[in-house]
């Protein structure tokens, strides 16, 4: 496995001249850990992704894949959801204590300017998921 993918496991699900959808697993570091029916911290999620079927991929429902992302890409994500909205509340929060509103006040401005900022990604979603493109390849063995 090359280190600048992310990679995992799937199958595909559905076949359309448009997309290829497939289901995969995400497991926790915990799942591969001997103590993990101990603990109970253990998880595992399904999730799925569709993929443009842009290079005409030749696979048929129930074809094991690998799904690759460029690992830029996810801590691109990384930064847009998490990252950027911290920064924004705390130079938000560091910023209003000088103005002399009460706290409440201060406290539903950032929130306020985070909503509007949640907003923006959701009204542009389009074009920043034109930005994370997946790619499918048989999986390897």
């Amino acid at each position: 496995m090359k280190e600048k993918e992310i990679r995992h496991p799937g199958v595909v699900t559905q076949v359309t001249p448009e997309y290829i959808e497939v289901e995969f697993i995400t497991e926790s570091a915990c799942v591969q850990c001997h103590a993990r029916g101990v603990c109970g911290a253990a998880d595992s999620e399904k999730g799925s992704v569709q993929v443009r079927n842009r290079l005409a991929y030749d696979y048929s429902i129930g074809d094991r894949v690998d799904i690759v992302l460029k690992k830029y890409l996810g801590m691109r994500a990384v930064v847009v959801c998490y990252v950027i909205p911290l920064v924004l509340i705390l130079v938000l929060l560091l910023s209003l204590q000088n103005v002399t509103w009460g706290e409440l006040v201060q406290g539903a401005v950032c929130l306020g300017v985070l909503a509007l900022y949640y907003l923006g990604i959701l009204v542009f979603r389009d074009r920043i998921e034109k930005s994370y493109e997946f790619v499918i390849e048989p999986e390897n063995r």
